[in-house]
């Protein structure tokens, strides 16, 4: 090798035919490859035509000079006979320059983008990066080290640092090939992206263009009404039954749809995202900029309904969030004429499943959606989704009704069957749960007006019966929630589990057990032997405590006790009676001193127990029942003292 260049490598080319050795000098200015061929002599080609054995990486020194680099080569086959060879010599030139920049490149997550932000204010972007490749294939991220620019910023627009391409809603039109500009150095580069752009205005639908009063239908007065409804009818229904009610007007349901299109700027070709007849609904994302032009005529709730409340004209419009003008309008018109309520649309929806498939255009899916009305296991739940239908031929889904301006109520006529669910959060929804077999109008559902405007006669508006079909499947177990299926063609599970039946051998104690157990055992016979021994001198200890049971005394007078058992009397003498006389000379001096200590009566606690429910005594028979015993005082009430000697005497002999 020449100044300037150096060996790096010598790469075979065909391994399986060649067996490559390379020796390479330690200042990697020469090199000594041996090549054998590995297939038999028979295969060898023709000796005219050339066969690339191996390939030579060579680098260029750093400070060599542009220009020409020379490799001088010497080649010495080495046959199977002992021939001399004198070898060849040749000497080749190759041409060195600077590795340099071939091409930038601007790299984005998606080359189309959607401006919702006209929609909805908030910007839509895209990252991007800036790439730069050599001439020797080397790959560079130069994002920060480059500047951007975009070609119209009325339809894209780019950050300075390169670092995204986005959409804030002041864009004017779409384009297929908006471009953004990148320059790194001396060096620029370009790319072009797809905006897709809403056809302005926008097309608004109303499912009820004309909203007319509800007969019969009453609802709380809001404190916007009309003052200028004064029929005779009404005011009659608002003045006697609590003022704050009026009839209720319809209402309809606001859509809004676009079409989103981008714009060639060379042959000015128009293209649609979804197709020149399909459009799009984007209720939900211009939903909070819609308004009512007079909200005196009618009102907008849950944000896209439209509710009447007085009559007149009026327009729905959608604003625009950054500029306040208006995208798109349509007119309602709301009328004093009264409409009927026809009846209800009730069904049982017991599933849904969603199925998507995405389209060719980028970000597109199509989406299919089917419902079951069967109930197939125990204790599956099921909703109802009930409809108004009015005279006019309009129908309301009763979950877009305020809560407040009706009353539902659902019942079962078959509780064997279907049973009603505890309610949720949704009134307009009721749910119910199978029980068992069985299918026909099993339902019965009503539509009341609220109970804050209830009359003296019937409040109903309307009645349904909804027809259920429950059939059980043999195999359903009662589980909910099990509609998964097995892949076709699913790859084998990694680990399966498999019961078997477990072996337990017996188990023998070993002595150190049968020592713990023993010990153990004597240890509880301990603890019992010295509670039985407490519990022997509590109970000695108890008897031989002081008495100190309550003293009941005995009110009765002495002479009381000895007139109720005067059958047990001896009689000593006059001397004695006296002795019971009262407040007389020879009764105080007969009667002994009052002791200090009182008898003592000990009360049988037995006796005072009441058990509740215990049977009362039976009663005792007429013929038994014996004089309560006479008090003293009323047996020697009017009585002087010879009477009641006379008195003693003949108790004295009866008793004898």
């Amino acid at each position: 090798m020449k100044p300037g260049l150096r060996v790096v490598a010598a790469q075979v080319r065909d391994p399986s035919a060649w067996n490559v050795t390379v020796q390479i000098n330690s200042k990697r200015t020469s090199a000594t490859v041996t090549a054998s061929r590995l297939s038999d002599s028979s295969t060898l080609e023709d000796s005219h035509t050339g066969e690339e054995v191996l390939d030579w990486l060579i680098a260029v020194e750093e400070g060599h000079e542009e220009g020409g680099g020379q490799v001088s080569w010497q080649l010495r086959y080495h046959p199977e006979a002992q021939e001399q060879d004198e070898g060849l010599r040749f000497v080749a030139r190759l041409d060195v320059h600077k590795d340099d920049v071939e091409a930038v490149l601007l790299v984005a997550k998606s080359t189309q983008l959607l401006n919702s932000a006209v929609l909805t204010g908030r910007q839509v972007s895209q990252p991007m990066r800036v790439f730069v490749v050599s001439q020797a294939g080397l790959l560079g991220d130069v994002t920060l080290q480059s500047s951007c620019q975009s070609a119209d910023e009325s339809v894209l627009k780019v950050s300075p640092s390169c670092t995204s391409v986005y959409l804030d809603g002041s864009e004017v039109r779409g384009s297929q090939n908006a471009t953004v500009l990148v320059r790194y150095g001396s060096y620029e580069g370009q790319a072009s992206f797809r905006v897709w752009m809403p056809q302005l205005p926008l097309e608004l639908h109303l499912s009820d263009p004309k909203l007319s009063q509800v007969r019969g239908w009453r609802v709380q007065a809001h404190s916007h009404r009309s003052n200028a409804i004064h029929s005779w009818s009404t005011h009659q229904w608002n003045k006697p039954h609590g003022g704050g009610c009026r009839l209720r007007y319809q209402q309809a349901t606001l859509e809004v749809w676009t079409r989103f299109l981008s714009v060639d700027h060379n042959s000015g070709r128009e293209s649609y995202l979804l197709g020149r007849k399909t459009q799009a609904r984007i209720t939900g994302l211009v939903e909070p900029f819609l308004r009512v032009a007079d909200p005196r005529v009618a009102t907008l709730v849950r944000g896209h309904v439209l509710q009447g409340m007085r009559p007149g004209r009026t327009e729905v419009q959608v604003v625009s969030p950054l500029s306040g003008r208006v995208l798109g309008a349509v007119e309602v018109r709301v009328s004093a004429d009264k409409e009927s309520i026809l009846g209800l649309e009730a069904d049982l929806v017991t599933g849904i499943s969603l199925e998507l498939m995405p389209e060719e255009s980028l970000g597109v899916f199509l989406a299919r959606v089917n419902s079951s009305h069967k109930l197939t296991s125990l204790y599956q739940e099921g909703l109802l989704d009930v409809r108004v239908l009015f005279s006019d031929g309009t129908t309301v889904a009763l979950q877009d009704l305020p809560e407040t301006d009706y009353s539902l109520d659902t019942e079962s006529l078959e509780l064997a069957v279907v049973a009603l669910a505890p309610k949720g959060s949704s009134a307009a929804l009721p749910r119910v749960i199978a029980l068992g077999q069985g299918r026909g109008s099993l339902l019965q559902i009503s539509l009341e007006v609220p109970e804050a405007c209830h009359r003296r006669r019937s409040c109903l508006l309307a009645q349904t019966r909804v027809n259920v079909d429950c059939t059980l499947t043999p195999t359903s177990d009662g589980v909910l929630y099990r509609d998964g299926t097995r892949l076709e063609h699913a790859p084998p599970p990694a680990v399966e589990a498999r019961q078997d039946a477990m072996s337990r051998p017996t188990m023998h104690p070993s002595p150190t057990e049968l020592a713990l157990y023993a010990a153990l055992g004597t240890c509880c016979l301990a603890v019992a032997g010295a509670g039985l021994a407490v519990a022997s001198c509590a109970k000695q200890r108890w008897k031989q405590r002081p008495d100190n049971t309550p003293k009941v005394y005995h009110k009765e007078p002495e002479v009381q006790r000895m007139a109720s058992s005067a059958h047990d009397w001896v009689w000593l003498g006059r001397a004695t009676l006296e002795r019971s006389a009262i407040n007389t000379r020879c009764s105080q001096a007969l009667v002994p001193p009052e002791k200090t200590e009182k008898p003592r009566v000990q009360v049988n606690p037995m006796m005072l127990t009441f058990t509740r429910g215990a049977l009362p005594p039976p009663p005792v028979p007429p013929h038994r029942v014996t004089p309560p015993t006479m008090a003293w005082e009323e047996l020697t009430k009017g009585k002087h003292y010879d009477q009641l000697v006379q008195y003693l005497d003949s108790l004295k002999e009866s008793s004898a």
